[in-house]
């Protein structure tokens, strides 16, 4: 299961690239023990609250959930959940979601590290736990990421389009901000037009447990449970494009030129220049630096950035 060959069975891996990948929505029927390995309903509440050996106590997942519910004007609600509120927010109805569950179970990480050693530049790829109690679920909206849905354990239904609704997606939208004034105002300013999902195309998909449902960025999507829980996971690829590279190289950059940093208010009064004239120095030294730059400087400067946790990727790599 620790590859993609291992997720994709029975379909072939390199039919997926060469068809679907960056391309289009793929369902894939499976057998129903397929991700037996992962966490099932009885596994999960003792990864929530940690494990206990003889040697050692290791903590579990303690920070909030996000917690989704249906209000009584049939829009999803999403708030943060604290660990105490999880049990009655599902015996509610409430959707809960985990995320980064791949950090608290052995083979939640063995999974994450074999598919990330299957691409040279694997930027950041997590896994998330959705527990979707019956009759609830999420709103239609769209994800900048490319997302494998693993079901686990009960059923889900989905909506999905069949034609990006906005290709490389460079962030989430929900179809009800599309409504709003301040959206369409937001998107027309950046001259991006979000097709809506009628124009995309939806069909419909069930997953079963062992099934895997892949969705490239931009993709219109919306999950329901009817009257039985869901357990599933997703594993997810955040986006990494060349102006993720761009954008890291360049804040290594801002660490280490001051022109870049100099605050911009009240450099008149303090006898440091005119505003005007030090965003033109500044601009003269980003050309400067785009100009020597080559592909190998940022794939280098992505690698030693992302290779550690720590301040140094804190600081540069932001998915």
């Amino acid at each position: 299961m620790n590859s993609l060959d291992g997720l994709l069975s029975p379909f072939d891996v390199n039919r997926f690239f060469l068809e679907y990948w960056h391309r289009k929505p793929l369902h894939i029927g499976g057998d129903e023990h397929k991700f037996a390995k992962l966490p099932g309903l009885k596994e999960l509440p003792s990864l929530l609250n940690g494990s206990l050996s003889p040697t050692r106590w290791t903590k579990g997942h303690t920070h909030n959930a996000q917690a989704s519910f249906v209000d009584r004007a049939g829009n999803v609600r999403y708030v943060s959940a604290a660990p105490s509120t999880w049990p009655d927010l599902f015996n509610a109805g409430a959707s809960l979601c985990f995320s980064a569950l791949d950090q608290y179970h052995a083979e939640l990480t063995r999974f994450v590290e074999g598919i990330a050693s299957t691409t040279r530049l694997p930027g950041t790829i997590v896994t998330t736990c959705y527990l979707t109690a019956p009759f609830s679920g999420s709103a239609m909206h769209i994800d900048m990421q490319h997302v494998f849905f693993m079901q686990v354990e009960g059923r889900k239904d989905w909506k999905i389009s069949q034609h990006a609704a906005w290709q490389d997606a460079p962030a989430h939208v929900q179809l009800s901000s599309l409504k709003t004034p301040g959206m369409k105002a937001c998107l027309e300013s950046l001259g991006v037009k979000v097709a809506s999902p009628e124009e995309t195309g939806l069909q419909e998909v069930t997953l079963n447990p062992g099934d895997v449902l892949y969705l490239p960025p931009g993709f219109w999507h919306e999950g329901r449970t009817s009257d039985s829980h869901s357990l599933h996971y997703t594993l997810t690829f955040m986006p990494l494009a060349p102006w993720h590279l761009v954008v890291a190289y360049l804040r290594r950059e801002f660490f280490q030129k001051s022109c870049l940093r100099r605050d911009l208010r009240y450099t008149t009064e303090s006898g440091e220049g005119d505003a005007t004239n030090l965003i033109e120095a500044a601009i003269v030294e980003l050309r400067d630096i785009v100009s020597r730059l080559t592909a190998n400087d940022l794939e280098q400067c992505f690698v030693q950035a992302t290779s550690t946790e720590g301040p140094l990727k804190n600081y540069l790599v932001q998915s």
